[in-house]
């Protein structure tokens, strides 16, 4: 009731000198409000960011570990490969070796 103008028009009709420190008091009452909602909005804004910051760390890490899983899967494939099937291993590793070279005939004859 003391927003909706009643409160200060009952002073204006019955204590004009009271209306004056009421208006005064509002303003500073409104001030003081929009103080206090400036600083929840910089607080929200920034915990928002401390947020998304967080949230990116942890996909990152998230990203990590599952390349590390990855990569540990393919190495654990490779290894049992070889060591339950040497021969076709061992003929595997000759022909990643000779890759370059037929890579850069291929690239050269492209080239040409």
């Amino acid at each position: 009731t003391m927003r909706n103008g009643g409160y200060r028009s009952f002073l204006a009709r019955n204590h004009p000198a009271e209306l004056e420190r009421y208006d005064a008091a509002c303003e500073a009452m409104r001030r003081e409000e929009f103080t206090r909602f400036a600083e929840l909005q910089t607080l929200g804004l920034y915990l928002h960011l401390q947020v998304q910051q967080k949230e990116a760390y942890f996909r990152r890490v998230r990203n990590r570990l599952l390349a590390a899983m990855a990569v540990t899967g393919v190495v654990t494939g490779v290894v049992l490969y070889g060591y339950f099937h040497p021969e076709q291993a061992l003929q595997a590793g000759h022909e990643l070796l000779a890759l370059p070279g037929k890579l850069a005939a291929l690239a050269g004859r492209l080239l040409n």
